[in-house]
């Protein structure tokens, strides 16, 4: 494998699939390479699934406009906080010792673990619900034999990301380069599908099935969404932006897969979504696309789900090893444990799980917006981005990053403060603001609570930690 791998320009497997520092050699995606690893990420029906969400209470001007909006802003604070993984080459949960400790980074690796195969579960019922609606197209089916059909193939999903993610960067390399093309033809055919067979006035007029009492709210609230959900990369691609050869490749993929491709795959969701009334890609496919173009479309986006399952499985598994138990084991069984929660939910309870999608897209931000003022304040404003690598790795009581017995208590208050902050402004359960929040409902929830966590952080390491001389501050 190790032979492998180098002969396809990845350089040295232990150093990609272990959480230490990638040397700058061994950084082989280049601009085009992470930009189709982001496009790949980005791109699968996840993007459909979020702009359907929209098209359900949005109209089509708002729902443009608040995709780009959202995306944008949320790649930027994403971008922004992640910086360091690029720079030295290092796991995003490796880095995030610095602010968390030896040991508290437990605390955040947890949450996102949580996520990151939430969403994964979520992608995968997408996939098993695709193909019940080919079987069903070419050969229908009863209405008992479907749930029995989702279940087996949303476990056939979750084998084959096991079997695929074997290979760590070098299968994301070859899978991304053969699914990228082909998703970046399904998203144009599918913008001429909706602008020929449906025509601008239609999209223009229709009204949304499922709208708001206020239509501000409505717009903010999609806002809010998309900005969660491009937040929502933050510890992924800072896992995933180690293996970027330089800044430019990473920053513009970045920009490029989950900025600009993602947007516009999330307007043919919410486009799709507002005309159907359904945010679930696999009913308005074929409706939109005809039978057989409808098909091809469906199965190209079966493989695309695949992809990125694979692709966010990979830091999922890395993020695993900052448990001691866990930091000797092997890679296969890293990926077993984190396929087992993705298996029980998408074969015993699918249904109920896939009900409750926008509420894990407004739980995004609610952990990702402090999680990202804290890595800001840490690694930005506090340490002027430079950081003791070694002393990421030293987890004896004289390491900078040990604390109070390994945990930087006032990273984990912020965290939680922040996270009560945002529920100041907005409940992900009924998705309705707060009447008490104290601003105005332009600031959404997601900015001010980056921007209260990056100041309450600051000004506690300051009053606190520099003096009690924690952290290795300078």
């Amino acid at each position: 494998m190790q032979k492998e791998l180098k002969d396809n320009g990845l350089g040295n497997v232990e150093e990609q699939m272990t959480t230490n520092p990638i040397a700058a050699r061994h950084r082989r995606f280049n601009l085009i390479d992470f930009a189709f690893l982001c496009t790949s990420f980005a791109i699968a029906s996840w993007c459909l699934l979020t702009g359907g969400v929209l098209g359900t209470f949005l109209p089509a001007n708002h729902l443009m406009s608040a995709c780009i909006i959202g995306v944008c802003m949320g790649t930027v604070i994403a971008c922004f906080s992640v910086q360091g993984c690029t720079k030295y080459g290092l796991d995003q949960y490796v880095l995030l010792r610095a602010p968390f400790g030896i040991n508290g980074v437990r605390f955040p690796v947890t949450l996102t673990i949580v996520i990151g195969l939430g969403w994964n579960t979520i992608i995968l019922i997408m996939l098993a619900s695709g193909c019940v609606t080919i079987v069903d197209a070419i050969y229908p089916l009863d209405e008992s034999t479907k749930p029995i059909l989702l279940r087996v193939f949303g476990f056939l999903g979750v084998l084959i990301t096991f079997l695929i993610s074997q290979t760590g960067p070098l299968g994301m390399k070859i899978l991304t380069r053969i699914t990228t093309p082909l998703l970046l033809f399904i998203m144009f055919v599918m913008f001429y599908m909706l602008f020929t067979k449906v025509g601008i006035d239609k999209i223009f007029s229709t009204a949304p099935g499922s709208p708001w009492l206020d239509p501000k709210i409505s717009y903010f609230l999609g806002i809010e969404l998309l900005f969660g959900l491009a937040m929502g990369w933050w510890p992924f691609l800072g896992a995933l932006g180690r293996l970027a050869n330089n800044n430019r490749a990473y920053y513009w993929g970045f920009w490029i897969g989950n900025g600009v491709i993602f947007g516009l795959m999330a307007i043919v969701g919410g486009i799709s979504g507002l005309i159907f009334n359904t945010f679930n890609p696999p009913d308005w496919m074929i409706p939109l696309g005809g039978f057989f173009l409808g098909l091809v479309c469906l199965g190209f986006l079966a493989l695309a789900n695949i992809s990125s399952t694979v692709i966010q499985v990979y830091p999922c598994a890395m993020a695993s090893k900052q448990f001691d138990s866990m930091s000797s084991k092997s890679w296969r069984f890293l990926l077993f444990l984190c396929c087992i929660p993705m298996a029980l939910v998408a074969t015993i309870i699918p249904e109920l799980y896939y009900e409750h999608c926008p509420s894990i897209l407004a739980f995004c931000a609610t952990f990702f917006a402090p999680m990202c003022g804290i890595c800001i304040a840490d690694l930005v404003f506090l340490r002027k981005k430079e950081i003791d690598v070694k002393s990421l790795y030293c987890k004896a009581k004289g390491s900078k990053f040990y604390y109070w017995k390994g945990i930087n208590w006032i990273a984990i208050f912020t965290s939680v403060a922040g996270f009560l902050f945002y529920l100041w402004f907005l409940n992900p359960i009924t998705l309705e603001y707060g009447e008490t929040s104290p601003f105005p409902i332009l600031l959404n929830a997601t900015v001010p609570t980056v921007a209260f966590t990056c100041v309450l952080y600051t000004v506690l390491t300051k009053l606190i930690t520099i003096p009690a001389k924690k952290g290795g501050f300078k």
